[in-house]
């Protein structure tokens, strides 16, 4: 995302398949802007995650839940709108729930804190540039 807000595209979202209305708000938006539109969307794979296909859309919620992946747009490069915040919700229920963290992430401090350093800067760009 911002490599695409340092190339000054007209519009960057974030997408999650675990929020349908502002998922569809997003795609409707992308499809009536001009010009170059770029959108990224989490998606499981139960294969490489090592997870139960049916628990897919619970992992994704759970990854925009904990803050882990933030759903946002970007306007023109400047302008940010966060969508959705972490509701406080632990990173081990989204990493608990795979086998592939089991190894990596056997405490998740690091992780948490990569996450709220992510708000962090997320939170001063969506004030100081709002949409």
């Amino acid at each position: 995302m911002a490599i695409m807000a340092a190339h000054r595209i007209s519009y960057a979202a974030t997408l999650s398949i675990g929020h349908r209305d502002d998922f569809l708000r997003k795609v409707r938006y992308a499809r009536s802007a001009k010009g170059f539109r770029f959108l990224m969307m989490l998606l499981p794979c139960p294969t490489g995650w090592k997870s139960e296909p049916d628990q897919s859309t619970d992992l994704i919620e759970l990854a925009v839940r904990s803050g882990l992946f933030p759903l946002y747009e970007i306007f023109d490069g400047v302008r940010y709108r966060i969508n959705i915040r972490p509701d406080s919700t632990p990173v081990e229920s989204y990493t608990g729930q795979q086998r592939r963290f089991r190894e990596v992430w056997g405490n998740t401090d690091e992780l948490q804190s990569f996450i709220n350093a992510q708000w962090q800067y997320l939170d001063g760009m969506a004030k100081a540039f709002p949409a």
